[in-house]
Order: C-alpha cells, then structure tokens, then sequence
C-alpha cells in the first residue's frame, strides 16, 4: 500500500503538465465532459481530481492526502483545494503540491 508521501507525488505528475491540469471540474474525459477523478477516462484533472484518481476515491471523500493539501492551502490564504487551484496559475498550484509533499515527508505519512 502507497504511503501519503508516495498518493501526494503520483497525483502532483498526473497534473505536472500544464496539458493534463485544469480548472473548476474535478476532471474531464476526452470528449471535454466533466467526470470525477476516480472514472475511468479522465484524461486531465484538478488538484482535488488528481488525489481522488490516485487514491480511487468518489468526488466527496476527503483522504488524509486532501487534508495535507487543504492545509497548504488554507495557509496560502485560500478556504481550501478547490478555490486554490482555481485561481491560481499552474506554477502556483505546483507550488502549493511541493509544499504538500513536504509537510507529508515531515510528518512521515
């Protein structure tokens, strides 16, 4: 079974390429329909996307990987994941995902 560390660095690649990151859908198939992250087809997703595709997880579950990453954004001075990555630029959200992982890799997760 995959570590915190490990969920938070496999979902940050899905989204590393500006071409596979996108803004107010959890994720998108390749016909351009909003679909959660966990469904098969996803093509390209947003932050909260990327965990749930990683992890398997349904649109509404929060996972300990989401929890670390809400954190960084709340202390960023956004309510949370969602409002972050949608306003922000990709280099910001990539950013907030570098700060994720080490808070995760200090707190041995």
């Amino acid at each position: 079974m995959a570590t915190v560390v490990e969920n938070l660095k496999a979902a940050r690649a899905k989204i590393a390429d500006p071409a596979d990151w996108i803004q107010c859908h959890y994720a998108k198939n390749n016909t351009g329909d909003s679909i959660c992250g966990d469904e098969p087809g996803a093509t390209c997703f947003c932050s909260a996307g990327a965990i749930q595709a990683v992890r398997n997880t349904a649109c509404e579950e929060e996972t300990r990987e989401y929890e670390i990453l809400k954190e960084v954004a709340i202390e960023l001075g956004s309510p949370g994941v969602p409002s972050y990555n949608d306003s922000h630029s990709h280099a910001e959200v990539m950013a907030m995902w570098d700060k994720a992982i080490a808070r995760a890799e200090e707190l041995a997760v």
